[in-house]
């Protein structure tokens, strides 16, 4: 009599021959492939993290340069409408401006520090248009510092009238223009 069962006809194959090694060697190989695969979104995870948190400070780090060019300008603008005022007055000695001159030059001196690191910034390498803002920037700020500078040659003379044409002429559209690429530049970024 001939055996038809299952068991008669695995009795004759080997171990790795058999269904259940078979079944429980697939199963190892894929729960191998799922820990690799976890191990790499893991690692993964772990870089993007890293990413994000180094482009979110980076990002703080250049909003935080750009208000204080911003702080810079209103800073040097209280100094000229106080030099202006007085000037335009005649009331003070000129010596007493002095400590109004020292605050423009202490906060023009920060300004290029700042102008640098907004240059070196993701924002210019990685903005679709970060290069010709950071221009923009660059220019306006400039313009303007040159026509603080050319303001403060006529308020240390104490001349008034020179004093107040350039700061109606020249001195509000080079500070209206520097805000603006300022608003543009913190948009974008």
């Amino acid at each position: 009599m001939k055996k038809n069962s299952a068991k008669a006809k695995t009795e004759g194959l080997k171990f790795f021959q058999r269904i259940g090694f078979q079944n429980l060697a697939v199963n190892i190989v894929m729960l191998a492939m799922f820990i690799i695969a976890i191990f790499i979104m893991d690692r993964n995870m772990k870089n993007i993290i890293h990413i994000a948190n180094s482009a979110s400070i980076g990002e703080i780090e250049l909003l935080s340069d750009e208000a204080q060019l911003r702080e810079g300008i209103i800073t040097i603008d209280g100094n000229i409408s106080a030099l202006l005022g007085a000037v335009s007055m005649g009331t003070n000695d000129p010596a007493n401006y002095e400590v109004y001159f020292q605050n423009i030059d202490a906060v023009e001196g920060k300004i290029d520090g700042q102008l640098q690191f907004m240059e070196e910034s993701i924002f210019v390498s990685e903005a679709a248009n970060g290069p010709e803002q950071m221009a923009e920037v660059r220019r306006s700020t400039e313009e303007y510092r040159a026509v603080v500078d050319e303001m403060i040659v006529a308020l240390r003379a104490a001349d008034a009238a020179k004093s107040m044409d350039i700061y109606i002429n020249k001195y509000i559209a080079a500070q209206e223009a520097t805000y603006a690429a300022y608003d543009v530049a913190e948009e974008t970024i």
